[in-house]
């Protein structure tokens, strides 16, 4: 008996959810009773269903539908490139003092302190084959033989940061976070609250969107709950239409906007990765360009007293618009940031993919679809690491 009206009640109740108010009557010509219409169960709605409302959740999804994004997202089909591509045949090391150093022709001419050549102030990064301490103090070889004293340099270790390379194109756009500790807010404004989640530096996200906030900033949806400012993301928003000019259906795209490095092959994503671009007044300049000279390694230095550098030993050198090339770093983390003279900087094992993928007169395509670089040839000059 007890089993009999448990299942009466529960047919009464599903009857509730599944009958419009119009349906539902306590006897002949009673007024129907007004129940109200229940939710729908959430999924994605493209119509009116009548019978239910699509709010809620169901709002949420069919919402991300409509602009071409489905949740769940698939997962993406991708490996890291290969830990091994990070190992070099070469050890650095970074000159820290302010001012000229002497660089000398022997180890026994360095412990004299006697000739040498001066070194000018600038950025100074050596590779070097031999460290030695003799008793007085510790030495380095350097890639041209000669030797610098200890005390004016330190040893550094390259970046180790890995990128992504895909088994198939990803279905939708997706994300790098650039920053440490992210928090993210319940909607594109700073005031909205936070929605309780955080990410992480090298965090992959999907993209549900994008939108202006009240005070100009660029917002990012990376979750149902969560929104992220420009600011903390590199997006990357796939495009497998080769770019005008390109007669090969093989090109690596560099959106200085994103600072991201994207390479496609036969409409297909082959490989995403962050990089640094240049730093204004030296910024990368948008256009189409070919590899036209490539080295494993190479010398990178300007004779320009005001903003000198010298860097030996630069990983995996592809040249593409002068002196601007694609290549590895070894020099500074900021991969996501505008950190270059010109050059596209990549960890040593992105630029290691890259440049086995690649040969000469493969397509790069630069460009900025902020519209905040300059595009006027006359503005650029060489360009450099």
């Amino acid at each position: 008996m007890k089993s009999t009206l448990k299942l009466a009640l529960l047919l009464l109740t599903v009857a509730i959810f599944l009958f419009s108010p119009e349906q539902i009557v306590l006897a002949e010509g009673d007024e129907p009773i007004d129940y109200p219409t229940p939710l729908c169960v959430p999924g994605v709605y493209l119509y009116d269903p009548q019978d239910c409302l699509p709010l809620g959740p169901s709002q949420t999804l069919t919402e991300l539908a409509k602009a071409g994004v489905h949740y769940p997202l698939q997962p993406l089909a991708y490996v890291l490139t290969p830990q091994e591509y990070n190992w070099v045949n070469y050890s650095y090391i970074e000159v820290l003092t302010d001012g000229a150093i002497q660089v000398y022709g022997s180890l026994d001419a360095a412990q004299s302190l006697s000739g040498g050549r001066y070194m000018p102030n600038g950025f100074r990064y050596f590779s070097y084959t031999q460290r030695a301490e003799p008793g007085d103090g510790v030495y380095y070889q350097v890639k041209t033989g000669e030797w610098v004293w200890g005390g004016d340099v330190r040893r550094i270790s390259a970046p180790t940061y890995r990128g992504m390379v895909f088994l198939e194109t990803p279905k939708n756009d997706f994300a790098f976070v650039i920053e440490m500790d992210t928090p993210a807010y319940l909607g594109p404004d700073y005031n909205s609250g936070l929605s309780g989640n955080s990410y992480t530096r090298f965090d992959v996200t999907p993209l549900y969107g994008e939108a202006e906030g009240p005070d100009g900033t660029l917002w990012y949806r990376v979750g149902l709950t969560d929104w992220l400012p420009k600011r903390t993301i590199a997006a990357v928003h796939i495009n497998t239409t080769p770019p005008e000019g390109v007669e090969n259906n093989r090109w690596i795209e560099v959106d200085l906007f994103q600072q991201v490095l994207m390479v496609y092959e036969d409409n297909e994503l082959q490989f995403v990765t962050l990089v640094s671009t240049g730093v204004g007044p030296l910024y990368t300049k948008p256009g189409l360009f070919q590899i036209y000279e490539r080295k494993e390694t190479e010398v990178m230095t300007t004779g320009d007293p005001s903003d000198y550098y010298y860097l030996e030993d630069v990983p995996w050198t592809q040249y593409f618009d002068e002196a601007r090339a694609l290549h590895g770093i070894y020099w500074h983390p900021w991969l996501g940031y505008n950190n270059s003279h010109g050059c596209v900087n990549m960890s040593i094992a992105d630029a290691r993919w890259v440049w086995e993928w690649a040969d000469h007169g493969d397509y790069i395509y630069v460009w900025d679809p902020s519209g905040e670089t300059p595009t006027d040839p006359s503005f650029y000059t060489g360009g450099g690491p």
